[in-house]
């Protein structure tokens, strides 16, 4: 009976340093691929929130947690075709999303003004957070230059208004507060005799 258990036990270890030997000879095979198509997405989500932007230069700001719930992971220059800072692209984090954390790109040029926003990681409920990530709410964000932005039911009327995501109102608090965040970290700490270059 003992040479049985042993004779289990012996199979059952050799299983398993064989799955684990594959699972790293996977990973090997596979981290450069993935560690490239991450830096794509990044760089994607980038341009998309400064799309005049050609070149995205880490600032070398430490991440830092800028209010409750909510930090910035990274900034990066926005640099234009002559070479000169164009704005900022931010990497936020807020926690305040109703399905936990929401990581976002926020750009904001020289003057101020939002030039764009995109989700980059959410777990919001689908059909109604999970809306967030629409193109066409998104674009709601470009542009806007007075602050604090709010959001409001029915169709936005002021140039600091978005419209909330339909039975979604957490979310959408979450995502404004993330922006308002952005800006007001670029105005106090990059603009007007920050670290503008």
């Amino acid at each position: 009976m003992s040479k049985t258990i042993f004779r289990e036990t012996l199979h059952l270890v050799i299983i398993v340093l064989t799955a684990v030997l594959c699972l790293s000879l996977v990973y090997e095979l596979t981290k450069d691929r993935i560690a490239s198509a991450e830096e794509n997405d990044r760089i994607k989500s980038y341009k998309t929130v400064f799309a005049e932007a050609e070149v995205f230069e880490d600032a070398g700001i430490a991440p830092v947690t800028v209010s409750d719930g909510i930090s910035v992971d990274a900034v990066l220059l926005a640099k234009n075709q002559a070479g000169r800072t164009a704005g900022y692209v931010l990497s936020l984090t807020t926690s305040l999303g109703y399905g936990g954390n929401i990581v976002a790109s926020v750009g904001v040029d020289l003057q101020g003004k939002i030039t764009g926003m995109t989700v980059t990681s959410m777990s919001e409920t689908p059909a109604l957070g999970a809306k967030c990530t629409e193109s066409d709410w998104q674009a709601q964000f470009a542009g806007i230059g007075e602050f604090p932005i709010v959001y409001v039911k029915g169709g936005r009327a002021s140039g600091n208004e978005i419209d909330a995501i339909s039975g979604a109102t957490t979310t959408t608090k979450a995502i404004v507060g993330l922006v308002n965040a952005a800006h007001e970290y670029v105005a106090s700490n990059l603009l007007n005799g920050g670290a503008e270059t």
